[in-house]
């Protein structure tokens, strides 16, 4: 079987896109919405026989989709050269890294039996293999991802798995109709291929899930699917494709050779680097955390107790830094900061930090290092209290899963998102428009005492990706302006009418928990596009036409409010299609 791994390695730092001072984004490797009225010529047939897709008035459909527009895709083994199974793929078979996702029509107990339709990933027809997620809502009723390869000794296909009703948010369907998918698809490595499946919006329980069989594939086509085992097969309808290269990996370090990275470097030359030490070396040793971690410390003090390690380019911008942090809690030497760094150049002699204070004054503390010898302040702080903290503040010393994104909004503003134990901090995003703003850096690790030799820092399972918004790429909030505005206030949507996307300006006026809610006339909740705090500043969101589940609404009038804890406004706008 071919193997292609030649972009994904664990622990080595990887960069697949240009950090040349400009942002990371995610734009489509293919898209088809069919309303040209002909498919893409990009489609081929799984095997040369078969019919390939055709583009359909949205008539055709059982259904129409709400907001589909006027054509959608069809597929149909008509001359039932494949025992009714049609499989159109597209792309290149050295694709590795991608989500496909589309509207695809599911069949409910058909009369003529099990009826699959849903998508693709990781096709050859040159291999005889292909996998899919596809809808089985007759008898067994679940979602089902597998390939194509049965032992007939066993019965058995080499890979599946299925999704039962307590896998699906909203449960199996009870009708036929129109449903969202989406399957993204990562090679981890030669041997081992991961995959995370979703149906309308919401991810399916169990997910990732990894395929390490014979027939593993690490590269491949994406495609669609329908079948039904009788003389024509079953009629597959689909509309909006869009195929998306997933985020990629910057930098992973999980010290499991028993050597740190390479790519890390200190921040100033005569510090200690980081090293891989054995687990057994911390105190407590990390669960599933491997047989090495990371270590550093200052231990000859040649800065005041402080181990400030970086990786990757000064350059870098809109990223994420995450790892597992040991913390200290009430340290009999006082004040034992962990954590770890963003948007860190020492020729600017700057970094910023997310660190534990859990001495006494009981916070994460989120800062940079400049201190005004005046103020006796950071001229970059923020701290997180107590009620701040899902889990609220640890009362013992362990490990604990930090997280910082940080995107640079303009030239004087940065943002940033903290999160620990899995929850975000209340409060965020966080602005820096400091005189020492930042709007690029490296990534770090961090631990200091102010003592003969620091205080030992353990890390594990560092990954670095790229951070374009912490929305949905189609419901992208931007911070505009971090400007002293004077009043609240909710702008109209423009375009309105519109079809399918609007955008909605707001500007707010204290730092308040913040919500941006859309509703039908009837007063029925569509979708929460903002929900969290705010600091003062002029703001826009975008709606992409759909509700909670991902699915389009119709047309109509629909209503949208801001609120907040003294403000409160509505206006209504108009959805044509």
């Amino acid at each position: 079987m071919r193997k292609i791994f030649t972009s994904l390695f664990l622990g080595v730092f990887v960069l697949s896109f240009c950090l040349a001072g400009t942002s990371w984004s995610q734009s489509s490797i293919f898209v088809d919405d069919f309303e040209s009225g002909t498919a893409s010529t990009d489609w081929g047939v799984y095997r040369a026989d078969e019919e390939n897709v055709v583009s359909l008035p949205m008539a055709a459909a059982p259904t129409a989709l709400e907001g589909g527009g006027e054509y959608l895709g069809y597929i149909h083994d008509i001359d039932n050269t494949y025992n009714g199974a049609a499989i159109i793929l597209g792309g290149e078979t050295t694709l590795q890294n991608y989500s496909i996702e589309g509207d695809v029509y599911c069949y409910v107990n058909h009369s003529g039996g099990s009826a699959y339709t849903g998508l693709v990933v990781y096709g050859d027809s040159s291999q005889s293999t292909y996998i899919k997620l596809v809808a089985d809502f007759d008898g067994s009723q679940r979602l089902r991802f597998y390939n194509n390869h049965l032992n007939m000794t066993t019965m058995q296909y080499t890979f599946h798995h299925q999704f039962g009703a307590s896998d699906i948010a909203g449960g199996i369907p009870t009708e036929d109709g129109w449903h969202h998918m989406k399957v993204e698809v990562k090679t981890i490595s030669e041997d081992t291929t991961a995959f995370w499946c979703y149906f309308d919006g919401a991810l399916l329980t169990g997910c990732p899930i990894y395929d390490t069989s014979v027939h593993q594939m690490d590269s491949g086509q994406f495609g669609i699917y329908a079948f039904q085992m009788d003389g024509d097969g079953i009629a597959g309808y689909f509309d909006n494709i869009d195929v998306k290269p997933l985020v990629s990996t910057i930098f992973e370090d999980n010290f499991e050779s028993g050597i740190a990275s390479t790519d890390w470097g200190v921040y100033r030359a005569d510090e200690e680097n980081v090293v891989s030490l054995p687990m057994a070396a911390a105190p407590t040793a990390l669960e599933g955390g491997g047989d090495y971690l990371g270590y550093i410390q200052d231990l000859d003090n040649t800065y005041n107790g402080a181990a400030i390690i970086l990786g990757g380019e000064t350059t870098l911008q809109n990223y994420s830094i995450e790892g597992d942090v040991y913390c200290y809690v009430n340290h009999p030497g006082g004040s034992a900061y962990t954590g770890l760094v963003v948007y860190g150049d020492s020729s600017q002699s700057t970094y910023i930090k997310l660190v534990a204070d859990f001495d006494g004054s009981q916070r994460l503390r989120f800062y940079n290092n400049h201190l005004n010898m005046t103020t006796m302040q950071y001229t970059f702080h923020h701290q997180f209290g107590a009620s701040d903290i899902a889990g609220g503040i640890p009362t013992e010393d362990g490990w604990h899963h930090m997280k910082v994104e940080v995107q640079t909004v303009d030239e004087s503003t940065t943002a940033f998102w903290c999160y620990f134990d899995g929850a975000l901090l209340n409060g965020c995003p966080i602005y820096d428009t400091s005189v020492h703003q930042m709007d690029s850096g490296q990534f770090g690790l961090y631990a200091f005492q102010m003592d003969g030799d620091g205080i030992a820092g353990y890390f594990d399972n560092i990954v670095v990706q790229p951070f374009e918004s912490p929305t949905a790429v189609d419901e992208k909030q931007d911070f505009v302006s971090p400007s002293i505005v004077k009043e609240f206030r909710l702008g109209q949507n423009y375009p309105n009418p519109f079809n399918p996307v609007t955008h909605i300006s707001y500007q707010i006026v204290s730092n308040e928990y913040v919500t941006l809610t859309i509703y039908d006339l009837l007063g029925k909740k569509i979708k929460s596009l903002i929900s969290e705090n705010q600091m003062p500043g002029s703001y826009s969101v975008t709606w992409n036409g759909r509700n909670e589940q991902g699915n389009r609404t119709p047309s109509g009038v629909y209503v949208y409010t801001l609120k907040t804890n003294s403000f409160m406004e509505t206006k209504k706008m108009l959805m044509l299609k």
